[in-house]
């Protein structure tokens, strides 16, 4: 079965995210976890900048997104459209301070 690969970097307190992908069946998705496994590796240590790379190796049904990125597209997905043709991020009726996407 196919698996995907992933290397990121992550600063102490920084977390990764790991969903199951909406658009597959979450049983069949959950069984090839179970068959094949999350692998996790830390690929380089940089102690200087306090931050290490991550190598993970799971199923392609599982989504690994980087924490700030979830928040912003759970913040985009409830955004107000605005004058400029943006979306309003603080949705306060007012006047369109920045946009999202």
């Amino acid at each position: 079965m196919a698996q995907g690969s992933l290397v990121l970097s992550r600063r102490v307190g920084q977390k990764l995210i790991l969903t199951i992908d909406p658009s597959v069946d979450p049983q069949k998705a959950l069984q090839r976890i179970l068959e094949e496994g999350i692998e996790i590796c830390v690929t380089k240590s940089d102690f200087e900048r306090k931050q290490v790379r991550l190598g993970i190796k799971a199923p392609r049904e599982v989504r690994v997104q980087r924490e700030e990125l979830v928040w912003r597209d759970n913040a985009c997905n409830n955004l107000e459209p605005c004058c400029n043709g943006g979306l309003d991020i603080d949705s306060d009726g007012g006047p369109c301070e920045s946009t999202c996407r």
